[in-house]
């Protein structure tokens, strides 16, 4: 039997955007159950709104204990930036330097096996973008369903009226898109078209669009002239996670080159759930490592 002394924790640190958040936050559920450890969610970089746009997990009901290591004493601090920052760039040589091995930083975007290298490692930082942590979690049976702390009537009404409509739902990024160059790449008309033939789309289905930048989304659309097209608008005060499970409760999603969406893909009901992702994720950058499931149909991007 464990003692409250004895207990060990593992701290996942969650960056970005929901999306990313959401594969950080598997990665650590994932490790802290096959160490046997207590999970602990660091927000503290969470509070750069330019990176995270402002949203968190704590939106969520989700498993662990939600901390901030900024609010540990001054010195402590500097110690943990200290070693995160040698462990970030001195991997090697950190390995097996006590206190600076309990702290691992992936190399990788997407698939990372070597974080398995450093059992000592109870601070973990990456992306972890892969459907592998997904589908191990599922498959121990770690218990895993997001679901809002709070629903509001905007919610509520839609997700009745997606269920009773069965549309299918499109997902279009832009906003911080547009400022990383041909890097990262924007999906246009010719990716959206061909995914609306590849499910067998016909114009008389309905279609919920869902964007950053709705004004920016009519104008790619526009073309393909839907006839039963809807711009989801959600209120200021929805917080982004209500449209990520709204999309989520789609029978079919053509999703973007985007985390969000493809957690909204891979959440809800997957019992015969068609999801369309693009063929390569980004335009001139190499594509994260496993990141999208066999089961998903693949479609030209750029």
């Amino acid at each position: 039997m464990r003692t409250k002394d004895s207990v060990k924790s593992l701290t996942i640190q969650l960056s970005g955007g929901l999306g990313n958040q959401l594969f950080e936050y598997v990665a650590g559920l994932l490790l802290a159950h096959q160490r046997g450890w207590d999970l602990n969610v660091d927000v503290s970089q969470l509070s750069n709104h330019a990176i995270s746009h402002g949203n968190s997990l704590e939106d969520l009901c989700l498993t662990g204990n939600f901390v901030n290591v900024k609010k540990q004493p001054v010195y402590k601090y500097f110690l943990h930036r200290l070693a995160v920052f040698l462990q970030r760039k001195f991997p090697g040589a950190c390995v097996s330097i006590p206190f600076v091995n309990r702290y691992y930083s992936s190399q990788e975007i997407g698939f990372d096996e070597g974080v398995q290298n450093w059992p000592r490692a109870n601070f973990i930082r990456g992306y972890f973008q892969s459907w592998r942590y997904l589908n191990e979690v599922r498959a121990r049976g770690i218990s895993f369903e997001p679901r809002l702390a709070l629903e509001s009537d905007w919610f509520r009404n839609n997700i009745t009226n997606l269920r009773e409509m069965n549309p299918v739902v499109l997902h279009i990024r832009r906003g911080d898109y547009l400022l990383q160059g041909d890097d990262w790449g924007v999906l246009e008309l010719g990716y959206y078209k061909n995914a609306l033939s590849e499910i067998g789309f016909d114009n008389d289905d309905p279609v919920w669009i869902f964007s950053d930048d709705p004004i920016a989304a009519r104008q790619v659309l526009s073309p393909l002239a839907l006839k039963k097209a809807h711009y989801v608008s959600p209120p200021d005060d929805s917080p982004a996670v209500e449209s990520m499970l709204l999309m989520a409760s789609a029978r079919k999603i053509v999703i973007a080159n985007s985390t969000f969406s493809w957690w909204s893909a891979s959440l809800g009901d997957m019992n015969n759930k068609v999801v369309v992702a693009p063929e390569r994720w980004f335009r001139n950058k190499p594509d994260p490592r496993d990141l999208i499931p066999d089961s998903w149909l693949r479609v030209g991007s750029f």
